[in-house]
C-alpha cells in the first residue's frame, strides 16, 4: 500500500476516475432534438462523420482533369512524333562516315547504301536510301518513315541529309517525295 501511495505522489499527471455508470456514447431521450456537437458535462464531444464528396466537388475535379488532359495529349503526341523521327535521323547519321570513306577510297558514290552500311531500317523507319545528286560531289540520303505503327503525322514521310562537298559536311533538310513537317525535325534541320 505504501508503494502505491509513493507512485501516486510522483505521478505528474493527475488522473480522474470515471464513474462506472457513465456510458461513453449514449443518447438520452432529451438529446434527440439537440445537436450532436453540444455535449453535457458527462459526455465527450462527438464529431461528425465524413460522408463523401458533394456533386459539385466531383464536377470541379473532373473539369480540372479534362483541362489538363486537353493540354497534355497534344504535347505528348508531338513529343512522341519527334522521338520517332529521331530514330530516322540517327540511322541517316550513322551512314555519313562510311559513305565518306567509300567516296574517298573509290572517288565515286556507292550504287546502294546497303553495300556500305548494314542497318537501313528501324522500328519506325522503313528505309534509308542513298542516291547521287547532280554533281559527282553531291549525295542525298533519304529516310522514309513506316506507314503503320507510327504517329499518323509521320506515316510515309521523308527527311534527307545532303552533301555537296564530297561528304565533308552534311546538311539535314526537309525533302523527298513526302517531306515531314518542320515541327517534327530537330532545330538543325529547320
Amino acid at each position: 500500500m505504501a508503494i502505491s501511495r509513493i507512485l501516486a505522489l510522483n505521478d505528474p499527471i493527475p488522473r480522474r476516475k470515471k464513474p462506472a455508470a457513465e456510458a461513453k456514447y449514449t443518447r438520452e431521450a432529451s438529446d434527440v432534438t439537440s445537436s450532436p456537437f453540444v455535449t453535457s458535462s458527462r459526455r465527450p464531444i462527438r464529431t461528425r462523420l465524413q460522408r463523401g464528396f458533394t456533386l459539385i466537388e466531383l464536377m470541379i475535379v473532373i473539369a480540372i482533369i479534362g483541362i489538363l488532359a486537353s493540354l497534355a495529349i497534344p504535347a505528348y503526341s508531338d513529343y512522341l512524333a519527334r522521338s520517332q523521327m529521331a530514330e530516322a535521323l540517327e540511322l541517316m547519321g550513322a551512314t555519313k562516315v562510311p559513305l565518306e570513306e567509300y567516296f574517298v577510297d573509290r572517288g565515286t558514290w556507292p550504287s546502294s547504301i546497303g553495300s556500305v552500311v548494314n542497318t537501313v531500317s528501324g522500328k519506325y523507319t522503313a528505309t534509308i536510301a542513298g542516291a547521287p545528286g547532280g554533281t559527282t560531289s553531291t549525295y542525298i540520303i533519304t529516310a522514309t518513315m513506316r506507314s503503320t505503327g507510327i504517329s499518323s503525322v509521320l506515316a510515309g514521310r521523308t527527311a534527307q541529309f545532303l552533301t555537296i562537298d564530297a561528304a565533308r559536311t552534311w546538311n539535314c533538310q526537309v525533302g523527298g517525295p513526302a517531306p515531314v513537317e518542320d515541327q517534327y525535325l530537330p532545330s538543325v534541320c529547320r
